[in-house]
């Protein structure tokens, strides 16, 4: 499936592709160690896609965290000495 399409999809959606990816890894594992595959390349493509999704998933739960509390913005160097001397002169 294309990225877009995987984003489109919701948390169950994407949990349900997971299992059947994994369960599909099993047959073709399976069926490579009896006789050999016509497609070899099925195995990688189906983990490469539950790495796809395992990184939507991820993303979105860091969104959900980001939207809890606020990150602080990092400032420059030059930014962080203005502001020691901008202490050191208060004190």
């Amino acid at each position: 499936m294309k990225l877009d399409e995987l984003r489109a999809m919701p948390r169950e959606e994407l949990e349900a592709r997971v299992a059947k990816l994994r369960a599909e890894i099993f047959q073709l594992r399976f069926k490579a160690a009896t006789e050999p595959i016509t497609d070899p390349g099925a195995i990688r493509r189906a983990r490469k896609e539950i790495a796809r999704i395992y990184t939507i998933l991820r993303e979105r739960e860091l969104a959900e965290q980001a939207g809890d509390k606020p990150r602080r913005k990092k400032l420059s160097r030059a930014a962080r000495k203005a502001a020691r001397a901008r202490a050191a002169a208060r004190s």
